[in-house]
């Protein structure tokens, strides 16, 4: 029986001073407030115009906004008529790194960092799939999975394993507090005594 593990990370709420989106309701959210802020700009060695809405981008192919950055080696670009854009970036590995929000306080103030072989990005959803061998690192907690996808403006995380492997989490918990002498709270164990 094929063994598919699933996991919905909400990194943001499970660390301590997250703050909660300004919009609670995904559906109420425009598409210009999901988009990147600023221009975007594309670079490569090589462009060709595919179709009318459809471009081919090929060597060091990076899709850069104000604070996302996607890079690989291969992207096609194909824009949408209400003007969002779909992007599926290849690479050995294609690479996501998102800045940390201006001023956040918690997880949104740490980059987020992420590779895999593809990265598919809708502007008009703003997600972004990681598909193959993907890994994602914000501040010291990483995620791997066969496919990951990745909410940029909630900075929301969701992982699958494939039918072969499961998700891996790895987190560092919050050092433990010190007392104003400079010791740490925890308490510890008793010694074991001694017996003759």
């Amino acid at each position: 029986m094929r063994r598919l593990a699933s996991v919905t990370l909400l990194l943001i709420a499970c660390a301590a001073g997250a703050q909660a989106p300004k919009h609670e309701n995904k559906s109420a959210q425009t598409a210009a407030e999901l988009r990147p802020s600023g221009p975007v700009t594309v670079k490569a060695d090589h462009a060709e115009w595919v179709q009318d809405s459809t471009m081919k981008y090929s060597g060091h192919v990076s899709l850069q906004s104000d604070t996302l950055n996607l890079s690989g080696e291969t992207m096609d670009v194909k824009q949408l008529a209400d003007g969002n854009f779909e992007a599926l970036i290849t690479g050995a590995p294609a690479v996501l790194d998102h800045l940390p929000q201006p001023g956040a306080s918690g997880p949104t103030a740490q980059p987020v960092h992420a590779e895999a072989r593809q990265l598919s990005y809708a502007s008009g959803s703003g997600t972004v799939t990681l598909i193959g061998q993907a890994h994602l690192k914000r501040g010291s907690d990483e995620v791997h999975g066969a496919t990951i996808g990745y909410e940029v403006q909630q900075r929301r995380v969701r992982a699958a394993g494939d039918d072969q492997g499961q998700v891996t989490i790895i987190f560092t918990p919050p050092p433990p507090k010190q007392n104003e002498a400079g010791k740490s709270d925890e308490k510890k164990a008793p010694a074991a005594e001694a017996k003759p």
